[in-house]
């Protein structure tokens, strides 16, 4: 299967891996379960490459390689053609978000009035790295609501990541056939594809 011609849904929009492109799949025994993931997958070659997630046993070292066997269902959950968010790119919180540094793609910058970020909840009993809703730097201030939708503190935070998507972790719900995303003129582009796939389209 070549991944060029998987098609992938965004605003209700159907479009087509390019080369680059960087997914996240679900890799698991279950049809439908989309419960665990691989690593973000990147389309290099005309084949998905990256790691795979394997069960509670693992990690092991070094993770095994995916291959188009291993998912039984395909979910997007994050398309950054650009900046991947990453753990290792969140920096401490600035009370001064003008001054928060981000690491971006390699690159540290400087978040500006107007730069929209989203950051690490520290709410106990949530999960490690809980994302909260995205934050807009505003005269020198974080601004924006928590995910229980109180007004935003810095106390909220213990981390501000650079990103221009959130990571979401794929359901069944929101996981659709994947004849359901090709309208009929795609029909050429359908017979490529010899697995059945499932895309997430809730951005």
């Amino acid at each position: 299967m070549s991944c060029e011609y998987i098609p992938a849904v965004r605003f209700e929009d159907t479009f087509f891996c390019l080369q680059g492109t960087k997914i996240v799949v679900s890799q698991t025994a279950a049809p439908g379960s989309g419960e665990k993931l691989t690593d973000k997958l990147t389309c290099a070659d005309g084949v998905w490459q990256g790691t795979i997630e394997g069960p509670s046993t693992f990690p092991v070292d070094p993770p095994p390689t995916f291959t188009d066997v291993d998912p039984v269902n395909w979910c997007v959950a994050t398309v950054c053609p650009n900046v991947q968010k990453d753990n290792a790119a969140c920096l401490s919180a600035s009370n001064n978000c003008d001054e928060t540094q981000v690491n971006s793609d390699g690159s540290t910058t400087t978040c500006k009035n107007g730069k929209t970020l989203y950051v690490q909840s520290t709410t106990p009993g949530a999960p490690k790295y809980a994302i909260l809703d995205s934050l807009t730097c505003t005269d020198g201030k974080w601004v924006g609501t928590t995910e229980a939708h109180l007004p935003f503190v810095e106390a909220s935070i213990i981390a501000t990541c650079d990103a221009p998507c959130k990571e979401v972790m794929p359901t069944d719900a929101s996981c659709r056939p994947l004849e359901d995303l090709l309208p009929s003129r795609n029909r050429t582009i359908r017979e490529f594809i010899t697995k059945r796939a499932w895309f997430n389209g809730d951005w």
